[in-house]
Protein backbone atom coordinates (compact mmCIF):
# COMPACT_ATOMS: atom_id res chain seq x y z
CA UNK A 1 0.00 0.00 0.00
CA UNK A 2 1.45 3.61 -1.06
CA UNK A 3 0.75 5.72 1.93
CA UNK A 4 0.85 9.31 -0.32
CA UNK A 5 -2.17 7.39 -2.41
CA UNK A 6 -4.35 6.46 -0.16
CA UNK A 7 -4.18 8.81 2.17
CA UNK A 8 -2.19 11.88 0.73
CA UNK A 9 -4.12 14.88 -1.69
CA UNK A 10 -4.10 17.74 -2.82
CA UNK A 11 -5.95 19.55 -0.28
CA UNK A 12 -3.51 17.99 2.15
CA UNK A 13 -0.28 19.25 0.25
CA UNK A 14 -2.46 22.65 0.18
CA UNK A 15 -2.80 22.33 4.34
CA UNK A 16 0.85 21.72 4.79
CA UNK A 17 2.21 24.46 1.93
CA UNK A 18 0.01 26.91 3.79
CA UNK A 19 1.59 25.93 7.21
CA UNK A 20 4.83 25.81 5.85
CA UNK A 21 4.02 29.97 4.18
CA UNK A 22 2.72 30.56 7.42
CA UNK A 23 6.00 29.95 9.51
CA UNK A 24 8.12 31.78 6.78
CA UNK A 25 5.68 34.53 7.09
CA UNK A 26 5.54 34.45 10.85
CA UNK A 27 9.77 34.03 11.30
CA UNK A 28 9.56 37.74 8.73
CA UNK A 29 6.64 39.49 10.37
CA UNK A 30 6.18 38.10 14.06
CA UNK A 31 2.49 37.17 12.53
CA UNK A 32 1.16 34.07 11.13
CA UNK A 33 -0.96 34.90 7.93
CA UNK A 34 -4.61 33.61 8.13
CA UNK A 35 -5.16 33.99 4.27
CA UNK A 36 -5.82 30.74 3.20
CA UNK A 37 -6.80 29.90 -0.29
CA UNK A 38 -10.66 28.28 0.07
CA UNK A 39 -11.62 25.88 -2.28
CA UNK A 40 -14.78 27.05 -4.41
CA UNK A 41 -17.93 25.01 -4.53
CA UNK A 42 -16.15 21.98 -2.91
CA UNK A 43 -18.37 21.48 0.47
CA UNK A 44 -15.82 18.42 1.25
CA UNK A 45 -12.67 20.71 2.05
CA UNK A 46 -14.82 23.97 3.70
CA UNK A 47 -14.78 21.82 7.04
CA UNK A 48 -11.24 21.58 6.91
CA UNK A 49 -10.79 24.79 5.54
CA UNK A 50 -12.88 26.54 8.47
CA UNK A 51 -11.05 24.59 11.04
CA UNK A 52 -7.75 25.04 9.75
CA UNK A 53 -9.05 28.83 10.03
CA UNK A 54 -9.95 28.70 13.68
CA UNK A 55 -6.99 27.11 14.69
CA UNK A 56 -4.86 29.90 13.01
CA UNK A 57 -6.88 32.57 14.56
CA UNK A 58 -6.22 31.04 18.20
CA UNK A 59 -2.45 31.19 17.37
CA UNK A 60 -2.84 34.46 16.19
CA UNK A 61 -4.80 35.79 19.50
CA UNK A 62 -1.92 34.39 21.71
CA UNK A 63 -4.42 31.93 23.43
CA UNK A 64 -2.15 29.54 25.50
CA UNK A 65 -1.77 25.63 23.81
CA UNK A 66 -4.00 24.18 26.77
CA UNK A 67 -7.02 26.39 25.53
CA UNK A 68 -6.19 26.22 21.89
CA UNK A 69 -6.05 22.17 22.32
CA UNK A 70 -9.09 22.30 24.45
CA UNK A 71 -11.43 23.95 21.51
CA UNK A 72 -9.41 22.58 18.91
CA UNK A 73 -10.69 19.48 20.46
CA UNK A 74 -14.24 19.89 20.83
CA UNK A 75 -14.80 21.44 17.78
CA UNK A 76 -13.23 18.21 16.23
CA UNK A 77 -15.30 16.30 18.04
CA UNK A 78 -18.41 18.44 17.09
CA UNK A 79 -17.88 18.32 13.40
CA UNK A 80 -17.56 14.53 13.64
CA UNK A 81 -21.31 14.62 15.69
CA UNK A 82 -22.56 17.01 12.81
CA UNK A 83 -20.79 15.35 9.53
CA UNK A 84 -20.55 12.17 7.74
CA UNK A 85 -17.03 12.57 7.15
CA UNK A 86 -14.66 10.55 5.23
CA UNK A 87 -10.97 9.16 6.75
CA UNK A 88 -9.30 11.28 4.73
CA UNK A 89 -11.31 14.15 5.67
CA UNK A 90 -11.36 13.26 9.15
CA UNK A 91 -6.89 12.82 8.56
CA UNK A 92 -7.17 16.38 7.50
CA UNK A 93 -8.83 17.79 10.84
CA UNK A 94 -6.67 15.78 12.98
CA UNK A 95 -3.41 17.00 11.31
CA UNK A 96 -4.45 20.34 11.64
CA UNK A 97 -4.89 19.82 15.05
CA UNK A 98 -1.66 18.58 15.46
CA UNK A 99 0.52 20.90 13.19
CA UNK A 100 -0.79 24.30 13.48
CA UNK A 101 -0.39 24.84 16.98
CA UNK A 102 2.91 23.36 17.59
CA UNK A 103 4.80 24.81 14.51
CA UNK A 104 2.93 28.07 14.46
CA UNK A 105 2.91 28.84 18.26
CA UNK A 106 6.06 26.76 19.18
CA UNK A 107 7.78 27.33 16.10
CA UNK A 108 8.48 23.62 16.43
CA UNK A 109 9.18 22.63 13.03
CA UNK A 110 8.97 19.07 13.84
CA UNK A 111 5.51 18.25 14.34
CA UNK A 112 5.00 19.19 10.27
CA UNK A 113 8.27 16.73 9.34
CA UNK A 114 6.45 14.18 11.10
CA UNK A 115 3.93 14.26 8.16
CA UNK A 116 6.50 14.39 5.15
CA UNK A 117 5.25 10.72 4.15
CA UNK A 118 1.89 11.77 3.37
CA UNK A 119 3.25 14.71 1.16
CA UNK A 120 2.46 14.65 -2.69
CA UNK A 121 4.41 16.19 -4.94
CA UNK A 122 3.03 20.39 -4.64
CA UNK A 123 4.35 20.05 -0.93
CA UNK A 124 7.34 18.42 -1.43
CA UNK A 125 7.93 20.80 -4.27
CA UNK A 126 7.06 24.15 -1.86
CA UNK A 127 9.14 22.21 0.69
CA UNK A 128 12.39 22.10 -1.72
CA UNK A 129 12.14 25.44 -3.27
CA UNK A 130 11.21 27.59 -0.37
CA UNK A 131 10.20 26.41 2.82
CA UNK A 132 13.96 24.75 3.92
CA UNK A 133 16.41 27.29 1.44
CA UNK A 134 14.44 29.44 3.94
CA UNK A 135 15.61 27.52 7.11
CA UNK A 136 18.89 28.34 8.86
CA UNK A 137 21.63 26.03 8.05
CA UNK A 138 21.84 24.86 11.25
CA UNK A 139 17.78 24.35 10.97
CA UNK A 140 18.83 22.33 7.81
CA UNK A 141 21.37 20.02 8.57
CA UNK A 142 19.18 18.80 12.11
CA UNK A 143 16.79 18.04 9.32
CA UNK A 144 19.04 16.68 6.81
CA UNK A 145 17.50 17.95 4.39
CA UNK A 146 20.60 19.63 2.49
CA UNK A 147 21.23 16.71 0.10
CA UNK A 148 16.99 17.71 -1.36
CA UNK A 149 17.33 20.74 -2.12
CA UNK A 150 17.78 21.85 -6.04
CA UNK A 151 20.41 24.12 -6.84
CA UNK A 152 20.39 27.96 -5.79
CA UNK A 153 18.77 28.69 -9.08
CA UNK A 154 15.65 26.78 -8.42
CA UNK A 155 14.99 28.48 -5.08
CA UNK A 156 11.56 30.47 -4.64
CA UNK A 157 12.56 32.28 -1.49
CA UNK A 158 9.92 35.33 -1.73
CA UNK A 159 7.23 32.36 -2.41
CA UNK A 160 5.78 33.52 1.44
Amino acid sequence: MNLRDQYGSEHLDNIFIFVMRSYLRSQHSGIPTIEYPRVKHDSDHAIADDYLLKAVILVIDGQPPEIIDAILEAEYQSILVQNNLSANQILELHIIRLIVPPVLQQRNIDALEAYTNLWRDDANIYAQRTFYPNLSDQERERLHVNHFLPPKSMWHLDDF
